[in-house]
């Protein structure tokens, strides 16, 4: 009886409790994109119940007194406006459902447009980092967050129809590019527009332009790297972008609380526009840029137990590149044909192995493929290459310190096709002339080069105020026959000279760096029967950075690098030209110096804005007599401003100016008529003795956004060098060298279009 009692005690309780509990659940996320917000705080009534958010943004809480029937629930979360509803509780059930759609707060998001979350290793160095979801609106970058980097100082000025960067100094190919830990060979597509990641899986994007770390290596110039974001598991988000340039999709669906992939793909159709004009135009002296893009992302995220992280990213990317003059007959009529595809597929696997200890492996395997074509197959130059790339790393942390350690190789096969007039090299100073090339004529040349580094680095903190960061890399290439090994000691370090709300701290790095030189050249000098040697350079700069109010940072930065084996292309590489016998100059010696500014504001209005200002000077120094050359990616001069506002009713204006120094180029002065070779050849003036005209731009971007709960949709005008001011990024000649013509870069572009993000 006493247990039939208690049966009854206990059933009557529960009973009870189902007829008088009640509870209020549901979910809070960002409106618009939909993302979960952990950590929200929901305040029930006048603030009887508080409860918060986990880390998917649901919540449940239980409401025990006598339940109203009507219930305030306010909700606040750090960067977004506070959320209130008034729910009628449903006192016949036991639970009432409500959700919550919290809207970005704009006074916050200035804040963080211009702040950088560096990793402390990389912000002693004075890299420039900044999040893709910031700088979306910001003008001149097409809404690409890897555009924004151009803004930066360390870097020359990018030209636009090659899509190049130039940072410090350093040829394009000599500064590294890194998406998640592995190279890829491109940034940006070929029209500089955007880069070869799509929007909505770019975390991040960072500008490391001198002395970057020993976990990376094979470049002498700086390092960029791009940080893909990790895919949410809380519901189906996607991404839609249609304007007078390109278009392209993403989508990310979650398998399950730990895994989720994504889908994305764009595809320009600019070309499509130029080859309209260029169809109903008639004979013309002007060269027409005809170019168009593509790419794509797969991406597996998948949290396969606490601590442990596989990724699966596969991406590609597509350019072709064409310069068109129509004529009526075969002598003037011009035709410059680039081809260029990559594709990529990485493997990252990330888990813990000790309690304060973590190891990262990566493997990557990729193929590329390039083609040029001058005169419709006159002249061809084709590449086909594979490459495989693996990581493993080790992590320790202790306290304040952090110690990282690994092993990084590489493994790549190229094969190169120099067909017709660009068949042998020795020759082609007049070979590209003649009348009657022979375009089956073909050379081909294979390429092996490996690479294997051991490397470890350290972030010390002896005292409160002082950092270092020690690191070496023992550095192993193989190529052309030749197998070399160079320790590469890098040390970066910081002082905090004074604290308060006024903070300035010293800045200081030294550095060696080697590679191999560009494939394309070693294919080239095996045609001649030679080879390149490694080239290698040493870096040093030093600085301060220090807030001076609230709202306001400077950052300055002086440096010096020492280069060596640079080669100096002939102007018309592959191909020879009549100033020397061979298509480049090697083991030139270089040097770069110059001072870098950087004023930017951190503030939690609607205004932002930032300054930077680069003085360089880029030298080559020629072996034969010592001859002091200017690199012909030298700018003197390099000023860039950036602002934006924005307003309560959704619209923001942004714009960009930038002002730079020509780069320097080789005149020719006149065309010698040569019977026995029954063609035309230049005749030189010095070397990058000459300059294009100064560079100047303004861009101008209008963006009128409108917040929904289950989207956001922004319509936006974005105005790519306003004043149509197209800059000279080359020359091109008649066939008696009598008649010169600059090839000039893009003109304004008006790209009017909108996007929607879920």
């Amino acid at each position: 009886m006493p247990r039939f009692g208690l049966f009854i005690f206990a059933f009557s309780f529960l009973w009870g409790a189902q007829l008088f509990a009640h509870s209020v659940q549901g979910f809070v996320r960002e409106a618009g994109t939909r993302i979960s917000l952990p950590g929200a705080t929901l305040v029930l009534g006048d603030d009887r119940l508080e409860a918060e958010a986990d880390e998917n943004g649901f919540f449940t809480v239980e409401i025990e007194e006598p339940v109203p029937e009507t219930l305030t629930v306010a909700v606040y979360n750090y960067g977004h406006l506070p959320g209130r509803q008034e729910i009628q509780l449903k006192i016949d059930r036991t639970s009432t459902d409500v959700a919550f759609f919290l809207t970005p707060d704009p006074a916050s998001s200035g804040e963080t447009s211009v702040r950088e979350r560096r990793r402390i290793d990389n912000q002693i160095r004075g890299s420039h980092r900044i999040e893709g979801k910031v700088v979306n609106e910001m003008a001149g970058t097409y809404g690409d967050p890897a555009k924004a980097i151009e803004n930066f100082p360390g870097n020359g000025r990018v030209k636009r129809s090659q899509g190049s960067l130039f940072v410090r100094g350093a040829q394009p190919n000599q500064t590294a590019v890194y998406v998640d830990d592995f190279s890829v060979p491109d940034l940006y597509h070929f029209t500089g527009s955007t880069s070869v990641i799509n929007i909505p899986f770019v975390e991040s994007v960072e500008l490391i332009p001198g002395v970057y770390s020993a976990r990376f290596g094979r470049a002498v110039g700086g390092l960029v790297r791009l940080q893909t974001r990790k895919l949410p598991t809380d519901d189906v988000h996607g991404f839609a972008k249609i304007d007078l340039i390109d278009a392209g999709a993403y989508v990310g669906v979650p398998l399950s609380d730990t895994a989720a992939v994504g889908l994305s793909g764009r595809h320009s159709y600019l070309h499509l526009i130029r080859e309209q004009q260029l169809a109903g135009a008639e004979d013309s002296t002007d060269i027409t840029l005809v170019p168009t893009y593509w790419d794509y992302q797969m991406k597996l995220d998948w949290d396969v137990s606490p601590g442990h992280e596989l990724v699966v990213f596969g991406f590609g990317s597509g350019d072709r590149e064409s310069y068109l003059r129509n004529a009526s007959d075969l002598a003037t009529a011009y035709q410059l044909t680039r081809n260029s595809d990559f594709h990529r597929l990485a493997l990252r696997y990330k888990h813990p192995v000790a309690r304060r200890t973590k190891n990262m492996f990566l493997a990557v395997v990729g193929y590329e493929e390039r083609l040029t074509d001058e005169m419709w197959g006159t002249q061809t130059q084709s590449q086909q290459a594979l490459d495989a790339q693996f990581r493993e790393e080790l992590n320790w942390k202790i306290g304040a310190h952090r110690m990282t350690a690994g092993i990084d190789a590489t493994v790549r096969e190229d094969t190169f096709q120099f067909g017709g007039g660009w068949s042998r090299s020795s020759v082609l100073g007049y070979d590209r002339l003649r009348l009657d090339p022979d375009p089956s004529k073909t050379n081909e040349v294979a390429l092996h080069t490996n690479t294997f580094a051991l490397f470890t680095e350290a972030v010390l903190a002896p005292t409160e105020r002082w950092l270092w960061v020690p690191g070496l890399r023992l550095q192993g290439h193989q190529f052309d026959d030749q197998a070399l090994w160079l320790f590469e000691p890098r040390l970066a370090t910081d002082y905090a000279l004074s604290r308060g709300p006024c903070p300035l701290t010293l800045k200081a790095g030294v550095g060696l760096f080697s590679q191999t030189a560009p494939e394309v050249q070693r294919a080239v000098a095996r045609l001649e029967g030679e080879r390149l040697p490694l080239q290698r350079s040493f870096q040093s700069q030093a600085g301060f950075e220090q807030q001076l109010n609230r709202h306001l940072r400077l950052r300055h930065t002086v440096y010096w690098i020492r280069r060596e084996a640079q080669i100096l292309q002939s102007e018309l590489f592959p191909a020879a030209d009549f100033a020397s016998s061979t298509p480049y100059t090697k083991d030139l010696d270089g040097q770069s110096m110059g001072l870098e500014i950087l004023l930017a504001a951190q503030s939690n209005t609607r205004h932002q804005a930032w300054l930077s200002y680069g003085l360089a000077r880029h030298e080559l120094l020629a072996d034969n007599d010592r001859r002091v050359l200017l690199d012909s990616n030298d700018v003197t001069h390099f000023l860039v401003g950036v602002f934006q506002t924005q307003w309560d009713n959704g619209l923001r204006l942004g714009t960009r100016f930038r002002l730079s120094t020509g780069m320097p180029r080789t005149d020719v002065l006149t065309g010698e008529w040569s019977p026995n070779e029954f063609s035309a050849r230049p005749v030189y003036g010095p070397i990058n003795g000459a300059r294009f005209e100064n560079f100047g731009a303004v861009d101008l971007r209008l963006d009128y956004k409108r917040v929904y709960p289950w989207m956001t949709a922004d319509f936006y005008l974005d105005l790519v060098n306003v004043f149509n001011l197209r800059p000279q990024e080359g020359m091109l000649y008649s066939d008696d060298y009598l008649q010169a013509q600059p090839l000039l870069g893009l003109p304004l572009i008006p790209n009017l279009g909108m996007k929607v993000v879920f």
